[in-house]
C-alpha cells in the first residue's frame, strides 16, 4: 500500500515516523529525567535533615557545656551560647520536620526528638541556667547537672536521635537506591530511545531509497540510452503509481515514439536506395546496349547524388574513348587499303617483268 503512495507522502510518512520516534524518545527521556530529578531531590532532602538532627545534637551538646562552663567560670558569654545553640536546636528540628513532612514515621521520631529536647531544656538546661547566673545558687546548678535525672533525660534525647538517624538513614537509603533506579531508567531510556530513533531513521531512508532514490537511478540509465539513440531500451517501473511511475511511462512512450521514427527512417531510406538501384540498373542496361550518350538525369538525394555524378562522368568518358577508338579504325582501315592497292601493283610489275625476261 506505501508503494502506491505520491512521493510527498512517502517523504510525510517518513518524516512523521521519524518526528513521531523523536517526540517519543523527547518524553520517555522527559519523564525519565524527571523521576531521577525527584529521587535525587529526595535524596538531598534526606540528607539535609539528616545534618539538621546532627546539628541538634550538637547543639544540645553544646547547651550542656554551656551549663559546665557558666558554672565553673562564671563568665556571661556561656549564657549567650547557651542560647545560641538553643535557637540551632529549635531551628534545625523545625527545618527537618519541615522536610520530612511527606514521610510520617521520619516525622514521628523528628517530633519525639524535638519532645525529648524540650524536656531536657526544660527540667535540666533551663534551671541550670537560671540557677548558674547566681552566684549565690550555682550550687545548686551543679546538683542539677550532675543529677541522675540529668543523665537519663540526656540519654534518653540521644536514645531519641538514634532512633531517628536510624530512621532517617532507611529514608536516605531508600532515596539513594530511588535516585540509583531512576538514573539508570533514565540512561537506560536515553540509550534505547537513541538507538530506536537511529533505527527508525535508517529504516527511513532504506525505504526511500528503495521506493525513490534506486527507480530514479534506474530511470536515469534508461533516459541515457534513450537520449544515444537506443529505442530499444527497456524502462524500468513501469507498475509504479507514484511520480515515478508516471515519468517511466512517459520514458516509454518516448521510446515508442524513437522507434517508430526509426522505422519510417529505415523504410524512406530503403525506398530511396531502391529507387536509386533501379536508375543505375536502367543506366547500365542503356549502356550493356550500346547506346553510350545515355544520362542519369534525375538527381539522387544527398547521400547517392556522388554515384549518379560519378555513372554520368563514367560514361561520358567512355563515350569518348569510343570515338577516338573508332577514329584510329577508320585510318587503320585506310592504311591497310593503300598497302594492299601497294603489294597488288608491285606483284604485277613483278609478273611482267618476268615474262619479258622470258
Amino acid at each position: 500500500m506505501l508503494e502506491s503512495l505520491d512521493i510527498s507522502k512517502k517523504l510525510m510518512v517518513a518524516f512523521g515516523a521519524t518526528f513521531s520516534a523523536v517526540i517519543l524518545m523527547g518524553g520517555a527521556v522527559f519523564i525519565s529525567q524527571s523521576l531521577a530529578l525527584n529521587a535525587a531531590h529526595l535524596n538531598a532532602v534526606s540528607n539535609t535533615v539528616i545534618d539538621d538532627v546532627d546539628q541538634a545534637l550538637g547543639g544540645l551538646h553544646d547547651q550542656n557545656a554551656s551549663i559546665r562552663g557558666l558554672v565553673l567560670y562564671k563568665l556571661p558569654r556561656y549564657i549567650d551560647k547557651y542560647d545560641a545553640a538553643g535557637k540551632l536546636i529549635e531551628s534545625s528540628l523545625a527545618n527537618a520536620r519541615k522536610l520530612a513532612e511527606a514521610n510520617p514515621d521520619v516525622l514521628n521520631e523528628l517530633e519525639n526528638l524535638a519532645r525529648a529536647a524540650r524536656i531536657w531544656q526544660t527540667e535540666i538546661g533551663n534551671p541550670s541556667i537560671a540557677l548558674g547566673r547566681n552566684p549565690a545558687t550555682s550550687d545548686r546548678a551543679i546538683e542539677i547537672t550532675a543529677s541522675e535525672i540529668a543523665s537519663v533525660r540526656f540519654n534518653e534525647f540521644r536514645a531519641a536521635n538514634a532512633t531517628a538517624r536510624r530512621k532517617i538513614d532507611a529514608w536516605s537509603d531508600q532515596a539513594q537506591e530511588s535516585e540509583d533506579k531512576a538514573n539508570a531508567a533514565f540512561q537506560g531510556v536515553l540509550g534505547f530511545g537513541s538507538l530506536a530513533c537511529l533505527g527508525i531513521m535508517a529504516g527511513a531512508w532504506f525505504w526511500l531509497t528503495r521506493t525513490i532514490a534506486a527507480p530514479m537511478v534506474l530511470l536515469t540509465g534508461a533516459m541515457k540510452q534513450l537520449a544515444g539513440g537506443d529505442s530499444a531500451v527497456i524502462v524500468p517501473a513501469l507498475d509504479r503509481r507514484d511520480e515515478v511511475g508516471e515519468i517511466a511511462k512517459a520514458a516509454r512512450y518516448m521510446a515508442e515514439q524513437e522507434r517508430a521514427r526509426n522505422d519510417d527512417a529505415r523504410a524512406e531510406a530503403a525506398r530511396v536506395q531502391g529507387e536509386v538501384v533501379a536508375a543505375v540498373a536502367t543506366g547500365l542496361a542503356h549502356l550493356s546496349g550500346g547506346d553510350l550518350v545515355y544520362q542519369l538525369s534525375d538527381p539522387f538525394t544527398c547521400e547517392y547524388e556522388k554515384l549518379r555524378c560519378d555513372f554520368n562522368s563514367a560514361v561520358e568518358k567512355l563515350r569518348d574513348t569510343m570515338k577516338i577508338v573508332l577514329s584510329n579504325t577508320d585510318m587503320i582501315r585506310s592504311s591497310s587499303s593503300e598497302i594492299s592497292t601497294a603489294t597488288r601493283d608491285l606483284s604485277h610489275r613483278t609478273e611482267e617483268q618476268a615474262c619479258s625476261l622470258e
